[in-house]
């Protein structure tokens, strides 16, 4: 069989090449009618390719268009925060938990350092960690989130909340059941990560669930702390 299609295909390119000589106008002639409809067809196919390629490359251009939009509002957010956070007057601490009521310290920068009630606290790590509640010559009181004393709300997944404390560290919350709230989640206080949620516990008989949160400073190890120039 394989003979044969050898055979067949010799006496055709015989005879092609035969007719070429005779006759070399009807022969590119019938050679354009011939190529022609397939050149076509493969031209279409690649416009139709191209044009898939063009679309493709089109919807990842917007997609990275959007992928970077949202890292340079992060890093201006990020930037933000440094600006507030690196001002400020360095303090060593004195007194920490359990040597002090709640979750409290005392730091050694006082009025004589400009010190005054009500300046944001940050520790080394540039965590959002209180604020000032007592001034004193060369001393000063430093009131954390976690502590009993406080009174403010924070935002949990778009949601604002009151805490109350739980000691070293720890904060309670209750979330209406509707808020979708898991471990990891972060906790704010003005646009600041605070804290995060290290547990959730469902109570059927409640329309609330009870979110336990930590700081992201333990009032244990802050060993320093910087005393920024804004208030809260």
């Amino acid at each position: 069989m394989n003979n044969k299609i050898k055979s067949a295909c010799v006496y055709l390119s015989i005879f092609l090449i035969v007719f070429y000589i005779l006759f070399p106008k009807t022969f590119s002639y019938v050679s354009f009618r011939l190529i022609n409809p397939l050149w076509n067809i493969g031209v279409m196919l690649n416009e139709t390719y191209n044009e898939s390629s063009f679309k493709s490359l089109t919807i990842e251009n917007e997609e990275l268009k959007k992928q970077n939009f949202v890292l340079k509002e992060e890093l201006k957010t990020i930037d933000s925060f440094k600006k507030i956070k690196i001002s400020g007057v360095l303090a060593n601490v004195l007194l920490r938990p359990p040597k002090i009521d709640y979750d409290n310290l005392i730091v050694n920068k006082g009025y004589i350092s400009g010190i005054k009630k009500s300046q944001k606290v940050f520790d080394k790590y540039d965590n959002y960690i209180g604020y000032i509640t007592a001034v004193w010559k060369d001393r000063s009181e430093v009131t954390l989130w976690s502590s009993p004393e406080v009174n403010v709300e924070y935002e949990i997944n778009d949601f604002v909340v009151s805490a109350v404390s739980t000691g070293g560290g720890g904060l309670k919350l209750e979330v209406p059941k509707n808020i979708t709230v898991i471990e990891g989640d972060p906790l704010y206080i003005e646009n600041f990560i605070v804290g995060r949620v290290v547990g959730v516990d469902y109570t059927d008989k409640s329309i609330f669930s009870n979110v336990y949160a930590s700081l992201l400073a333990n009032p244990l190890h802050i060993s320093k702390v910087i005393i920024s120039g804004d208030e809260i």
